[in-house]
């Protein structure tokens, strides 16, 4: 889509054109990346758009999995000085 769009848009609109090229590619790209997602996954399309309770959750968790990490690799570089 993007190179397609190149060739028809940049002679006749410039940067303009290319910006707008690669934005369709873009658009092109995540489209089918979500459409391919819920099929392989069996879920519906929002899954992936729509942040659920159940992402801030695991987020969450992740952070503070992070966080421990973080602190026990500080704490044992400030014991081995």
């Amino acid at each position: 889509m993007n190179l397609v769009g190149d060739f028809v848009l940049i002679p006749r609109m410039g940067v303009v054109g290319a910006g707008v090229a690669t934005l369709a590619g873009a658009v092109c790209l995540i489209t089918s990346g979500v459409i391919i997602y819920s099929i392989v996954s069996k879920r519906p399309w929002w899954n992936v758009v729509i942040i659920q309770p159940s992402d801030l959750q695991a987020y969450v968790h992740l952070t503070r999995r992070v966080s421990q990490r973080l602190k026990s690799r500080t704490a044992h570089s400030a014991g081995a000085d």
